[in-house]
Parts: C-alpha cells; sequence; structure tokens
C-alpha cells in the first residue's frame, strides 16, 4: 500500500459507502476539538478516488467537523486500497477505534456484503476474525426483533444474550423486550424467563421473589441513575447488582462507587461474568490460563 500526504478540497470528499455507522460517537467528536485546540491538527483521514471524488475511508468525522466550520482544504493519506483493505478500514478498524457494540458492526458486515457481494470468508480475512463468527454476527442481528434491535443499539443487550434470544419467535421476542424494559434484568434473568427450566412436581419451589417495597424500588432508580447502569436491590440476600455490558462499564461502575462510598464503610461481595458458550468462557479466561509460556 503506497500512500501520498497531500491537501484537497474538503467539498471534494465523500464518505465510504462501506462506512460502519455511526460514524463517530460525541466522546470521540469531543476528543477531536480537545486535538484541536491543543495542536491545532487532526488525524489525517485516509482517502482513495474515484473520479473527481476523494472517497474517506477512516476518520469522516474529522471531514464532517471540517465542512461545518467552513474548511477549504483537509490534508489526507491519498493511495490505492484494495477492497479486502477498504473493509479493513471503514469497517473493522472503525470499530475498533470508537468502541461500538456488536450490533454496528454486525451490520457494517451485512451492508458491505451487498455493496461487494463477497463471502464470509473474505470480511474473517479482512477483520482476522473466524469465518464462523462473521455468520453469527450477521445471523443473531438479523433475527433479533425490532425492539431487541433498539436495546442492543442503546447497549443494554449483550451479544451472548441477543444470540440466544435470536433463536425464538419475533412475537416471543418482543414480549420479552417489553419485560426488559419495564424492569431492570441481569443477563441471566433474562435467559432464564426466555428458556424457563421445567420444575420436578416432586421439587419444592424456593427462590421464590420477595416483593419490594416502595423505598427499595425508589433507591434502585436513584443509584442507577447516579450510575448510569441498571441496579437490583435484593434485601432477602442483602446484595446489590450492577449490570454491565463491557469492560468500560465495569471500570466506570468502579469508579462511581469508589467515589460515592461513605467514610469507614466495608462491604465484600462477588463478580460475576455471564457466558452462554463454551466460546465465550474461553474469551472471558483463556487469558489466565493460557501464558506466553504455554
Amino acid at each position: 500500500m503506497i500512500e501520498s500526504e497531500i491537501y484537497v478540497p474538503v467539498e471534494k470528499c465523500t464518505q465510504s459507502p462501506l462506512m460502519i455507522s455511526p460514524f463517530s460517537t460525541d466522546r470521540r467528536l469531543e476528543e477531536l476539538r480537545a486535538t484541536l485546540k491543543q495542536k491545532g491538527t487532526f488525524d489525517r483521514p485516509r482517502c482513495t478516488w474515484s473520479g473527481n471524488e476523494f472517497i474517506v475511508l477512516t476518520n469522516w468525522d474529522v471531514v464532517w467537523y471540517l465542512k461545518s466550520q467552513r474548511v477549504e482544504k483537509i490534508k489526507v493519506l491519498l493511495g490505492e486500497y484494495t477492497e479486502e483493505e477498504q473493509v479493513r478500514l471503514t469497517i473493522f478498524e472503525q470499530y475498533k477505534q470508537l468502541d461500538l457494540n456488536w450490533i454496528a458492526l454486525a451490520r457494517a458486515i451485512a451492508k458491505a456484503k451487498g455493496v461487494l457481494n463477497k463471502t464470509d470468508e473474505f470480511f474473517a480475512k479482512a477483520s482476522g476474525f473466524d469465518r464462523s463468527r462473521i455468520t453469527r454476527l450477521v445471523q443473531t442481528a438479523n433475527k433479533l426483533s425490532p425492539s431487541l434491535q433498539k436495546m442492543a443499539d442503546l447497549d443494554r443487550l449483550a451479544y451472548s444474550t441477543a444470540r440466544e434470544l435470536s433463536r425464538l419467535k419475533v412475537s416471543r421476542q418482543e414480549e420479552l423486550a417489553a419485560h426488559i424494559n419495564t424492569r431492570n434484568l441481569s443477563s441471566n434473568e433474562i435467559l432464564e424467563i426466555a428458556f424457563p427450566k421445567p420444575v420436578s412436581p416432586s421439587e419444592p419451589k424456593t427462590d421464590l421473589p420477595v416483593k419490594k417495597d416502595r423505598d427499595t424500588l425508589r433507591l434502585e432508580i436513584d443509584i442507577s441513575e447516579r450510575v448510569g447502569y441498571p441496579v437490583a436491590i435484593h434485601p432477602n440476600t442483602q446484595q446489590i447488582d450492577f449490570q454491565f455490558f463491557s469492560f468500560n462499564d465495569l471500570v466506570h461502575i468502579a469508579n462511581n462507587i469508589k467515589k460515592t462510598l461513605k467514610p469507614n464503610a466495608k462491604f465484600q461481595g462477588k463478580l460475576v461474568l455471564n457466558f452462554v458458550t463454551n466460546e465465550n468462557l474461553d474469551l472471558l479466561v483463556g487469558g489466565m490460563i493460557h501464558t506466553e509460556e504455554d
């Protein structure tokens, strides 16, 4: 890949049709503004060309921002890129850079498959993922009901949970979405409702849900709003459950707890990481048991 650093007219720049959506986030735009203020420059977008237009493959938000500021020219890296390189830049690198959710990636792959008429093997090679992972990702997004897709867009539905729910009929998925929207359910609780385990007639019913009083429910809402994530208080087991969907969520919750703890507060508990398949389990703990010496 040979690239040249040149200035091009901003008005001649066009977003690649393969670009993942959203092309930026609020956090990313704040970082761009801060970079411009401190250094006076941006990361250079990578572009190719088609006729009289420059097709932007990365950092479209930089071009978009400069257009809004009526800047006339922008410095870019101009080069000729293969279809595989374009897919890697516009989808997978943008996905990592912006820390987007799984359904944004799935939709981008599905759209690019239609534009390029390529197989899952092609996208696996461009991304470094297994072909089966590409296939499952797109299939899961396609089989989700509209309401569950919206929840995934809002980072309220983890990929592992979505994969299991996608096996259900769309009507049942919509019913579950209504449950999830009215109650702060963990991934395990969602799957327990979706796939209830049969209870033996001779088996006594235990662990019946305890009805929460108004003060407890109000406290759950207050804490959820404070930390920014679903919270469930269980008076019978004397536990507070904080639901998270990514490593960044976990760090954010831990920092909020640290900031709000009163002096001399004492507590203990457990960290629960949910997994549905052996592949998920390996992704969670593989690094703990496989060292470089292995």
